[in-house]
């Protein structure tokens, strides 16, 4: 893979040559490039809600339902579930939202099928994956490819979190445009993009509904 190969990174040479090697007719060939495109699951609108918990439980971020109705399918995302819960707290069980973020999420169980675990810091806890503002755009998506992770936290030449750069920022690209946005540092890609914003900070010992209210959108 062309991600592979830091020298490209580090000398600046263009892979728009490489690419144009690419024979690539269909979405179908791209299909399967991560664990999560072999993931995708679909359900019937009348479906159970906790049959789709379940699932995306499962480290998937949507999943596809079927209306006959209409015949057509819609997307369902952990972020529209943090908005129902989120606008029918009033009617969840007395101190569900009180449950701090460390009981939560620490389940002990190992990563479904298909999903490699998240990396460990030498302490036992999930590490977090970094990029620094002034480094370039492309190599952002490459440690993202690397290390099959959505994300890394984006810090200042101080070491402080200003932001996160994640795979679906690269989504307005074309193939026009796409190695000459991606030659930009980090901040001005996320600047160009829309996308550099205060990060959203949580502690463990915070509470379930203490988050949702931070990641609700207004």
């Amino acid at each position: 893979m062309l991600w592979k190969n830091e020298e490209h990174i580090k000398d600046g040479l263009d892979p728009s040559a490489a690419l144009s090697k690419l024979e690539v007719h269909s979405v179908e060939e791209v299909i399967g490039a991560t664990p999560e495109s072999c993931l995708v699951s679909s359900f019937d609108h009348m479906q159970r809600v906790s049959d789709m918990l379940e699932t995306l439980s499962q480290g998937l971020h949507r999943v596809l339902v079927y209306t006959p109705r209409f015949n057509t399918y819609h997307v369902l995302s952990q972020t529209d579930f943090i908005e129902f819960f989120w606008n029918n707290r009033s009617k969840l069980p007395s101190g569900f939202l009180d449950v701090n973020l460390r009981h939560a999420f620490h389940t002990g169980e190992t990563p479904p099928k298909g999903r490699e675990p998240p990396p460990a810091s030498p302490g036992g806890s999930t590490s977090i994956s970094t990029i620094r503002e002034d480094q370039s755009a492309l190599l952002a998506v490459r440690r993202l490819f690397l290390r099959n992770i959505g994300a890394l936290a984006v810090l200042n030449n101080d070491g402080e979190l200003v932001g996160n750069f994640s795979a679906s920022d690269v989504r307005p690209l074309t193939s026009q445009n796409f190695w000459q946005e991606l030659s930009q540092p980090v901040s001005d890609f996320l600047e160009k993009y829309g996308k550099k914003k205060v990060p959203i900070c949580l502690h463990d010992a915070d509470s379930l509904g203490g988050a949702m209210s931070v990641l609700h959108r207004e």
